[in-house]
């Protein structure tokens, strides 16, 4: 089963993507999540900072998902997350696949 994780219009902060995993994903990082998919529904989204993205990549990366379905996403912010999904492998040697669903203009 995937969790889902919905932003909103507009995402500006490490700690705002930090605080929308916990609240989707709850506290406790499980060896539960390793290897799961996660669903981010970004059909809201107006506006996310590049450090939003690096740190929403890098705590589902933490926590051991393996693959993230990004739906509705501007093709803006599926290039700035699939960067994020390169960074997070070249610095911490964790892959994070990302999936587009549907992509909106």
């Amino acid at each position: 089963m995937s969790e889902t994780i919905i932003l909103p219009r507009l995402n500006g902060t490490r700690d705002a993507a930090k605080a929308l995993i916990k609240r989707a994903l709850g506290d406790a990082r499980s060896e539960a999540q390793a290897g799961r998919d996660v669903t981010v529904n970004a059909r809201a989204v107006t506006s996310a900072a590049p450090s939003f993205v690096d740190a929403l990549i890098d705590d589902l990366a933490d926590r051991g998902i393996a693959k993230v379905h990004l739906v509705g996403a501007s093709q803006k912010l599926l290039e700035r997350t699939q960067e994020a999904a390169r960074r997070q492998l070249q610095t911490k040697g964790k892959r994070v696949e990302i999936d587009t669903l549907v992509l909106t203009a």
